[in-house]
């Protein structure tokens, strides 16, 4: 599977443009790297925001339950103040048979101005003190109230089951003296004991903290927008919250829900009513109040939403901007490409004079030098080619002419030898018919491939008239390997070499006697033939010019030039000869050709 999408890809690739490739390579290489790259910015931008905001509404909820705190800590600090009053408790205490009128009247008088001053020094709305026993004041409905009206009530039930501990009531009306309308008001309320009879309650006090006034500290709370705070007490009774609304109807229920409580974060996240929020909960000292804290995931999320656009719309432009310069580059690219093939396109019509720009010094650049120069060879190998194939033409001229003029000279040669047999001429006949036979393998029925055995019979041939010629001064030895007989050379590659050893080796020494031996073997990968001579050899520097293309005025080594150039445009410049010789000593010609089978 793995192997089939990489190959469905590539020819994918294949059939693009090279423009489309770069931009294609721009996209993988930017746009895709800018999108990871603002997806984790913005996942970690995401985790710090939420964070952050958490942390600052956990600092507001802190400071709200520290306000309340303190206005509960002022309720119970007042309370204490009256209830360990040694005068309020003398004035609880007196026996009403002899509680006179004026007494009466200066215990209100100190008691109301006691309880205006606590009032005003700790921000309580009201104290209220509940008298056992009937006075002219008790009665009063401001500060004084009598015993009797509370004692059925659930809050002296409560309170004297506490035994004078301070009991915080859920809020409630109640209607003043002098005041039209009902308060709303929570009290800490407790019974004053008797200080010289254990179990005996001499009065009651409710330290009255108005409700508005709760509210306005919740509602005033600096938590995030939309976010929701409610105030209830461990009976799950809603005391105030930041929107009554959503008090009553959304989350009237929030005190018995299972909000969950980390132990090391505040917030968790939870589901109420259906949709997902972050709760958190804290008590509140001095009661039983506990605070909920509801925030909203969408809340929370908002500042992340804002930065995801702002995340998006930043990569959008950049990777616009990426899309534009990529385009621009890759244009100037490709454009100096498409300039390059239209050179090409002309140069495929022939015209190698076309000239080619460069554009600068790099990839492309290089490309355009490099086609520069190999227009110019290939300019210059035509010319090479024009001239070789005039030169093979000429040759096949002067190939054709020395044909006609053998054919002439063996038809001549047969009626000479008819005439030598006639008068009994021995010699010249045998004469006669080695040079017929040499002419006729040198034809070889217009052949230009021969066997490696006809090449040799020319050769000994050859050597045999030479010798005729010579007086027998020259001895030939075959050291051949049987098996190359039947593969092919060129005709008359032997034959230079052979004459080349004899008139420029042998016959150069003092006594004009030599020895020539021939050698053929298999080489991978192909042929070697050795012709080897005794003669006087040559100097290095007669050596390095005769395979040399340098002009010669006494025609010596021309023949062995023409066979390596014959060798090396037909088979190449990995074949060929090579030549060794040693002055006084003689010479070695190797010559190199494939090992290919003849067929006749």
């Amino acid at each position: 599977m793995k192997v089939l999408v990489t190959r469905m890809f590539n020819a994918f690739l294949k059939d693009m443009n090279m423009k489309q490739k770069l931009l294609l390579s721009y996209l993988v290489l930017i746009v895709i790297p800018l999108g990871i790259l603002a997806f984790l910015t913005y996942n970690r931008s995401s985790v710090i925001l939420s964070d952050k905001m958490l942390d600052i509404s956990s600092q507001s909820l802190d400071q709200l339950k520290s306000t309340l705190s303190y206005s509960l800590q002022s309720a119970v600090r007042s309370s204490n103040m009256v209830f360990s009053n040694k005068n309020v408790q003398d004035i609880l205490l007196r026996d009403p048979k002899k509680y006179d009128l004026n007494t009466q009247y200066d215990d209100s008088v100190f008691l109301s101005d006691y309880f205006t001053r606590i009032q005003t020094e700790q921000s309580i709305y009201r104290i209220r003190l509940y008298m056992k026993e009937p006075t002219i004041y008790s009665n009063e409905s401001i500060n004084f109230f009598n015993y009797k009206s509370i004692q059925d009530s659930v809050f002296y039930t409560n309170a004297a089951e506490r035994n004078g501990q301070i009991y915080i009531t859920s809020p409630y009306s109640f209607k003043y003296a002098g005041i039209n309308d009902n308060q709303e008001i929570i009290s800490a309320i407790r019974v004053v004991n008797n200080p010289n009879l254990y179990g005996e309650f001499i009065g009651l006090v409710s330290v009255d903290i108005l409700l508005r006034d709760i509210t306005q500290i919740v509602t005033n709370s600096t938590l995030a927008k939309s976010s929701f705070i409610l105030l209830a007490n461990s009976h799950n009774q809603i005391i105030t919250s930041s929107d009554h609304t959503m008090a009553n109807e959304k989350y009237k229920d929030i005190g018995n829900m299972p909000i969950p409580a980390g132990e090391d974060e505040l917030w968790q996240k939870t589901r109420l009513n259906n949709e997902d929020v972050m709760t958190a909960s804290v008590d509140v000292p001095f009661s039983d109040w506990k605070l909920y804290a509801v925030m909203p995931m969408s809340t929370l999320l908002s500042a992340n939403n804002e930065l995801r656009n702002y995340t998006f719309v930043l990569m959008l432009i950049i990777g616009v901007i990426g899309y534009l310069l990529a385009l621009l580059i890759s244009g100037s690219m490709v454009k100096r490409l498409l300039r390059l093939m239209k050179v090409m396109k002309v140069a495929e019509t022939g015209d190698l004079s076309v000239k080619v720009t460069i554009s600068g010094k790099d990839e492309i650049g290089v490309l355009e030098e490099r086609f520069s120069n190999m227009l110019l060879k290939i300019e210059d190998l035509v010319d090479e080619k024009i001239r070789i194939e005039k030169e093979s033409k000429n040759a096949e001229l002067r190939a054709l002419q020395a044909q006609i003029n053998p054919h002439f000279l063996y038809n001549t040669l047969e009626l000479v030898t008819c005439q030598a047999v006639k008068y009994k001429a021995d010699d010249i006949t045998n004469l006669i018919n080695l040079l017929a036979r040499f002419y006729r393998l040198s034809l070889s029925n217009g052949k230009d491939i021969i066997s490696i055995a006809d090449e040799l019979a020319h050769i000994e041939t050859y050597i045999k008239i030479q010798n005729q010629r010579f007086d027998n001064v020259i001895q030939l030895e075959l050291d051949i390997d049987s098996r190359i007989l039947g593969y092919s050379i060129f005709k008359l590659i032997l034959q230079p070499i052979v004459e080349n050893a004899i008139l420029h080796g042998i016959m150069e020494k003092d006594d004009q006697t030599g020895k020539i031996k021939i050698s053929g073997r298999l080489e991978d990968p192909g042929l070697l033939l050795t012709v080897e001579d005794d003669g006087v050899g040559m100097e290095p520097e007669q050596l390095m010019k005769i395979l040399s293309d340098e002009p010669r005025t006494n025609g010596h080594g021309f023949g062995i030039l023409n066979v390596n150039k014959r060798l090396m445009m037909n088979y190449g410049e990995d074949y060929g000869l090579t030549i060794k010789s040693e002055k006084s000593v003689g010479t070695v010609v190797e010559i190199k050709i494939p090992a290919i089978q003849y067929e006749r």
